[in-house]
């Protein structure tokens, strides 16, 4: 992980508000929701099978698509 990866990711810690306390970044992304990234797109969807748990879990037609700025930014940058 770069510098750069390092200061946005404390930049998002300040921004975001987390009800999982940054559980993703406080254990190294060893324990990420499983989303899948559109090609055509921003969107991720969840994979789990209870996404509604996730208070960033947000439902769309026939899946949930997933709002957490961190999670997007983990898998756009850090392909996890």
């Amino acid at each position: 992980m770069t510098e750069q990866d390092i200061k946005k990711i404390e930049q998002l810690m300040e921004e975001i508000e987390c009800p999982k306390d940054f559980k993703c970044v406080k254990e190294n992304f060893n324990r990420l929701c499983q989303v899948r990234k559109f090609e055509l797109d921003e969107h991720l969807e969840r994979l789990e099978k209870n996404p509604s748990r996730c208070p960033f879990a947000v439902p769309f037609i026939y899946w949930h698509m997933c709002i957490c700025q961190m999670r997007m930014h983990i898998i756009q940058k850090l392909k996890k």
